[in-house]
């Protein structure tokens, strides 16, 4: 919580990115001006969301994928995708439809620098759906760091290693300026 207290519980990230959370039998609902950080997990299974904001928008909830403390931090929303191709009917005189369906997630990447609280959008990890941004973006972000952007024009990455990048940037470039 923004005053400092952990609360313990049950929590439920909602459409609109606010939080339902129950202990016991109370129920209360909280939004970006009471929570630093969630927390939801435990032992070695913990995922941790912090509100940022997206330039021009109200704050919203992402989980945190890579913080490296005032260098540079890396944040996700994942969207739920669903995928339906159909296949065609049975022989042998049946009239049954037959298909596939595929259900995937999509990871969108945000990062900023130095800790402060508004975030830039990458782009995402699905391979076929870009809008072809994702490059530029991560060109334009990471520009202090020559050897990162080399191995960008080299495609030595692929939209679902952008966790490396950022380990990378740190490793070769964050705090060298």
């Amino acid at each position: 919580m923004r005053t400092g207290d952990t609360l313990s519980g049950l929590s439920k990230i909602t459409a609109t990115g606010n939080l339902k959370f129950k202990q016991g039998k109370k129920k209360e609902q909280f939004n970006y001006r009471d929570v630093e950080r969630l927390i939801r997990g435990s032992g070695d299974s913990k995922d941790v969301y912090v509100y940022r904001v997206l330039a021009g928008q109200q704050p919203e909830l992402f989980k945190v994928v890579r913080e490296y403390k005032d260098k540079i931090y890396l944040y996700a929303q994942d969207v739920q995708a669903n995928s339906n191709a159909m296949g065609g009917t049975m022989g042998g005189g049946l009239n049954v439809s037959v298909g596939t369906s595929m259900s995937y997630t999509i990871m969108h990447y945000y990062v900023n620098k130095n800790g402060n609280h508004i975030v830039k959008e990458l782009g995402h990890d699905h391979p076929i759906f870009g809008n072809g941004s994702f490059k530029k973006n991560l060109k334009e972000f990471f520009n202090d760091c020559p050897e990162l952007i080399k191995m960008v024009d080299n495609n030595d990455f692929k939209r679902v290693d952008t966790p490396e990048m950022v380990d990378i940037y740190v490793e070769e470039c964050a705090g060298k300026q």
